[in-house]
């Protein structure tokens, strides 16, 4: 049963042909670290742009927009659940709502956006509050 297990020598980890020492571990775990950083960064980004688009459309907008979205699979499975629930949600669509949406994504983008950056910085304090983002 020991024989299967990956021999530990020294500093450096045999796993079959692949031999990692500390600093190659360390790199890794860095370029895994800024990497998913980055796509929380990225969906940041798309939160902002995304509470500006909801303020620069109307309600009547979207609720066209979902109707032509969902036409088609509508016409194939009228009880489909996801396109029924979309097109439901959309007429419950008021401003005030809109705009609270626009306001929260583009807050909440703002926040997190700051965060990662702050990470990326290595700021500590950044660790505990993305906790919560």
């Amino acid at each position: 049963m020991r024989e299967s297990l990956p021999a530990l020598t020294g500093s450096l980890v045999n796993l079959g042909h692949l031999h990692m020492n500390n600093n190659t571990k360390a790199n890794l775990r860095e370029i895994f670290f800024r990497g998913s950083v980055s796509l929380k960064g990225l969906d940041a980004a798309l939160e902002i742009v995304g509470g500006a688009a909801l303020l620069a459309v109307s309600p009547t907008f979207i609720v066209r927009v979902i109707a032509v979205l969902t036409q088609n699979e509508l016409a194939e499975d009228p009880r489909d659940l996801v396109a029924n629930y979309a097109l439901a949600a959309t007429k419950h669509l008021s401003i005030g709502t809109e705009h609270f949406m626009a306001y929260y994504l583009f807050s909440h983008g703002v926040i997190k956006l700051a965060l990662v950056l702050a990470l990326l910085q290595r700021r500590l304090w950044a660790y505990t509050a993305h906790t919560g983002i």
